[in-house]
């Protein structure tokens, strides 16, 4: 009986080190990231565990825990590789797309610039918080993972002793829709929609360099 015990432990023990052999494989195929072992550690921590007890005292094992870490170990892969895909397209949208910026006449990242925040369909730029001008910005995708819009966030605090901030949103045409970009200035509660030349007039008033 405890021969028997020992060799369902050696046959489990052999298959959860399968399970990590083939998931650094296939970390190693999609280039995917540490948060991969973090789904298959899971997997194997949790949902194997249950089965691993139960069978422990049974003559045969029933292979369910095996099935649960197949199942559960492609939807790991299939996360890691999504967050792949996110890192992808993030660089895509990031420092390198500035170039695009400036023709469409979007304020670009600056290269001091750091990814602040990041989710599946959005993304956040930021400076140095606190300085004047240029503060922050904001990339939405839409369900297809397609940029959707950008809004970016100036700062004019403390000139004139008024709490003073800008906002430029860029949305970008969808079918036959052209481009389009507001520029929102806003003053204490008020938000108004001005033009480009206000714009720009509020700029050099306040001596802050442009980025558009």
């Amino acid at each position: 009986m405890a021969t028997s015990k020992f060799i369902i432990f050696i046959h489990r023990s052999v298959g959860v080190l399968g399970c990590l052999i083939v998931g650094g494989i296939t970390a190693r195929l999609f280039y995917l990231h540490e948060y991969i072992w973090a789904w298959l550690f899971t997997a194997l921590i949790v949902l194997f565990l249950h089965d691993f007890i139960k069978d422990f005292f049974r003559p045969k094992p029933s292979y369910r825990s095996y099935y649960s870490l197949v199942v559960f170990g492609i939807w790991g892969g299939w996360r890691g590789y999504s967050d792949y895909k996110r890192d992808v397209r993030l660089e895509k949208y990031g420092l390198a797309y500035n170039k695009t910026r400036e023709r469409l006449g979007i304020p670009v990242i600056p290269a001091n610039w750091h990814l602040e925040d990041r989710g599946d369909l959005s993304a956040r730029w930021s400076g140095k918080q606190g300085m004047l001008g240029h503060e922050r910005k904001f990339i939405g995708f839409d369900s297809l993972h397609k940029i959707e819009f950008e809004s970016d966030e100036y700062n004019f605090k403390g000139i004139r002793d008024t709490t003073i901030s800008m906002s430029i949103l860029f949305r970008y045409g969808k079918g036959k829709s052209k481009d389009s970009i507001f520029y929102l200035y806003h003053l204490k509660d008020t938000t108004l929609e001005i033009s480009r030349h206000k714009a720009d007039s509020i700029f050099d008033i306040a001596r802050i360099r442009k980025d558009y």
